[in-house]
């Protein structure tokens, strides 16, 4: 993970867990790490035979992009002007740089005059701001190229971060926007980024940007290479180091920019053409900057810059400077800025191109894995580095393919993507919850939390009230429980971020509203595992190893391996929590244990034969399953827990009620099996249903669409109903049910009309057009008809919840306008 240091202080009791965690997470990702480019061995290599004191950078901070302000010494305006507008000063700038991982500095050599009055003038400076890179350089217009140079080798020296940056001091600079354009390419290796031109060369002299080596770029009129524009520009940190390791031999240009791209011609970097860093002038910005498209960098084209900076970037670009403060505060308080991708999946292109006929090879070499793979007996090691070196193949076939020719780095991400959900469903039933160690992890899990929520409180976790919020923790658990119903690992660690996402959120804002400090792992962490003990979610091991040993490595990195990092944490702690984690005497603990035993078990004193339980829970099994109907009619205006909660309350009833018909005492049920173990046992009958469309029929609304509702509050309506179903499906299938219903008076009529959207069906099967293998393929991969297509829990893609930047109660500027 790729994540700037913190301020915070860890309480001792939540260090061993993270320990724990990062530990697992580190085992998943060694796996992979001879997967190292040529090219950045070579640098290395390079490197060591150099000699230069280079393998002492144990000492590096770790940073997200260092962004370098090239200034001079007569700019002392200039620089005023960029910290009075978007560059953070004072407590917001350190923490800015120390808890996000943005670094932003001056960067300045000296004068040719040893001790100048120059040089002078920029310490006292310096003193006061503490905001100058300082670099072994003699200033000069015309030492541009070099001054490049040694800017990387510095900040490379200095700081160990994911991108570099260089930007010029009459620009402005949305860091906001900025982090989360380069959050957007940062899986990508050799990335060079910026506005992409191709200018002619000027062959004439005395004539700005004049090139004295032009003869080498052919005859008079000819263009440069494509390189990105001086007034910004971004390059990840392989790029950064080859150019710190090779600065002595590199040929420098008149102008830096195209030193800069003439620099990595020969190697396989990737050009990306960035718009957001191409905003002219200062209308073109703020007309985007009004329809919420903000741009990374902002100009006026005929000056290089905005013409008068000093003067004018107050006065041109108010907007811009209102709007850049509140994404600066959006990057420090959103971690969502430095996350993955959260594009749609283009999961139906992916199915178009392998119908394509120039795929008949990669159909027959995924149904071939499959059939391999589903061969095999279960070994959870094994079974995880054959998916990850099937998976990491393909793509790199994908890539070199004609398919995929001309495609961009979002589409071959999709296909991966695609690849993953396709494999990773047919193989579901095989892998997960496979290992009977994963099973009773799962069990013991399930009944800790099914415990401990009878009687915690969020003050056993030192969660502070200014955090306390239940109609949002209510939304994370939610977002957490809705993890069993998807069968991809990226589907499955989706629902875990939006729940982390929830909850950050409500942090954030909770923090602005107090105006108390930037929450932090202090805060967020016992807020997880609160809303994740309360949400209780089924097979949250099982889920959690699935995500860890089958989620495409590449991908877990970034926000979704943060988050997902702190789910293992979570997990950790509840297997190992006793009373002093939760600040409990020893025997308040054992008490609470013991009565939520009794609430949720019915245990007995005088009933321990444990012969006689299992033949009344066979007993309560059938009669249960011959009228599960009011379960749902008579109880709708309640939550499901509680629903389902009532009908255990009611078995227990009945026993209660045979008892005064003349059983005896020991007829009372020694253990009824829990509301967790229920569902528990449901859901996983349902993953393994052949025919779950025709289970979830007889609901309706299932697949409603807000839309199709009129009241206001139609997203949570809809959303609970999902819910309700879920758990009432998955207690009936628990108890015995064979087909469940809501009600037998519904109109067949309805059952026909009832549409399946197209996103919810399994993966359809992908066909070899010139080879037919379908009657070689094992039942997972056999032809389907849509009709028997498992509906409604596996390949249903969960939206990633949309991000708001929170917005303190008191603005400066006119800040009415929300920017999206």
């Amino acid at each position: 993970m790729t994540k700037s240091k913190t301020s915070v202080k860890i309480p001792a009791r939540w260090i061993p867990i993270f320990s724990i965690s990062f530990f697992l997470l580190g085992i998943s990702f060694t796996n992979k790490s001879l997967d190292k480019s040529i090219s950045m061995l070579q640098m290395e290599l390079s490197a060591s035979r150099r000699g230069e004191g280079r393998g002492a950078t144990e000492g590096r901070k770790k940073a997200f992009v260092v962004i370098g302000i090239n200034t001079a010494f007569s700019s002392r305006k200039r620089r005023d002007s960029v910290r009075e507008t978007w560059m953070p000063q004072g407590d917001k700038h350190r923490k800015l740089e120390q808890e996000k991982g943005i670094v932003v500095r001056f960067m300045i050599g000296h004068s040719a005059t040893s001790n100048s009055i120059l040089d002078r003038a920029l310490d006292s400076e310096e003193s006061q701001h503490r905001d100058f890179l300082r670099l072994d350089h003699v200033e000069g217009y015309h030492e541009l190229s070099a001054k490049t140079k040694t800017f990387f080798a510095t900040a490379v020296a200095k700081w160990d971060a994911d991108f570099y940056v260089k930007v010029d001091d009459d620009i402005h600079v949305n860091l906001g926007t900025l982090a989360a354009t380069l959050a957007h390419h940062r899986s990508k290796p050799r990335a060079y980024i910026g506005c992409m031109k191709s200018g002619p060369v000027l062959a004439q002299k005395n004539v700005k940007y004049h090139e004295p080596e032009y003869w080498k770029f052919g005859e008079e009129g000819n263009k440069y290479f494509r390189h990105a524009t001086g007034q910004i520009y971004a390059i990840s940190k392989d790029l950064a180091t080859y150019i710190s390791i090779n600065q002595h031999i590199l040929h420098k240009y008149a102008n830096e920019d195209v030193s800069l791209g003439a620099w990595f011609i020969g190697l396989e970097v990737k050009h990306i053409d960035e718009r957001s860093m191409c905003c002219g002038t200062p209308p073109d910005c703020e007309w985007k900057a009004q329809a919420g498209n903000l741009c990374a960098a902002s100009f006026d084209w005929s000056c290089s810059g905005i013409c008068k900076s000093v003067e004018k970037l107050k006065a041109k670009y108010p907007t811009l400077i209102n709007r850049s403060r509140r994404s600066v505060r959006s990057a420090m308080e959103n971690s969502d800025v430095f996350g993955s991708s959260t594009s749609p999946l283009t999961w139906h292109d992916f199915l178009e191109r392998m119908r394509h006929p120039s795929a008949a090879e990669f159909v027959k070499a995924i149904k071939s894995f499959i059939v391999s793979f589903l061969n095999n007996s279960p070994d959870e090691e094994r079974d995880s580095v054959a998916v990850q070196d099937f998976l990491g193949n393909m793509e790199v076939a994908f890539r070199a393919h004609s398919l995929w020719a001309g495609s961009s780095e979002e589409e071959l991400e999709s296909a991966g993507e695609g690849l993953e959900k396709y494999v990773m469903t047919k193989l579901f039933t095989r892998v997960f919850a496979s290992i009977p160690e994963d099973v009773k992890a799962d069990e013991k899990l399930h009944e800790k939390m099914a415990l401990v929520q009878q009687f915690i409180r969020p003050e056993h976790l030192d969660i502070k009230p200014t955090f306390q919020n239940e109609t949002s923790w209510l939304l994370a658990q939610k977002e957490l429980q809705k993890i069993n119903m998807y069968k991809a690992p990226r589907d499955k660690l989706v629902c875990i971020l939006n729940c982390c996402k929830v909850i950050s959120n409500l942090l954030v804002n909770a923090s602005l509203a107090s105006k108390g400090d930037h929450p932090g792992a202090d805060e967020f962490l016992p807020v997880l595992i609160y809303v994740t003990i309360k949400a209780n979610p089924p097979q949250l091991h099982s889920n959690l190893s699935y995500i860890q040993r089958f989620r495409r490595q590449t991908r877990l990195v970034a926000e979704s391996a943060y988050f997902f990092t702190n789910m293992l944490s979570v997990e950790s702690f509840i297997m190992n929590m006793d009373a002093k984690a939760l600040s409990m005497d020893e025997s308040e603990f054992e008490n609470n244990m013991e009565s939520a035993k009794q609430l949720l078990f019915g245990l007995s004193e005088n009933s321990d034969a444990q012969s006689q339980a299992d033949q009344n829970f066979e007993s309560l099994q059938k009669e249960e399953s011959m009228e599960p109907k009011p379960l749902l009619s008579s109880r709708r205006h309640q939550g499901p827990a509680n629903t389902i909660r009532d009908h255990v309350e009611s078995s227990k009833t009945k026993s209660r009620i045979d008892e005064q018909d003349g059983s005896d005492t020991s007829s009372l049920l020694n253990k009824i099996p829990s509301i967790s173990d229920l569902e528990n046992r449901g859901a996983g009958m349902l993953l393994k249903e052949d025919e779950v469309s025709r289970v979830f029929q007889d609901f309706p609304f299932l697949y409603s669409q807000a839309a199709d509702f009129t009241v206001g509050d139609v997203e949570d309506l809809l959303g609970n109903y999902k819910q309700l179903v879920f758990k009432y499906v998955s207690l009936a299938k628990g108890l015995g049910v064979t087909n469940p219903s809501p009600s037998p008076s519904l109109p067949n009529s309805q059952h026909h009309n009832l549409e399946q959207p197209e996103a919810a069906k399994e993966p359809e099967n992908i066909s070899d057009h010139a080879i037919d293998n379908t009657k070689n393929d094992p039942p997972s991969v056999a032809s389907e008809s849509p009709k028997s297509s498992d509906v409604g829990l596996d390949n249903t893609e969960p939206k990633m919840l949309e991000e708001t930047a929170p917005t303190p109660q008191a603005e400066e500027g006119n800040e009415n306008q929300n920017p999206q």
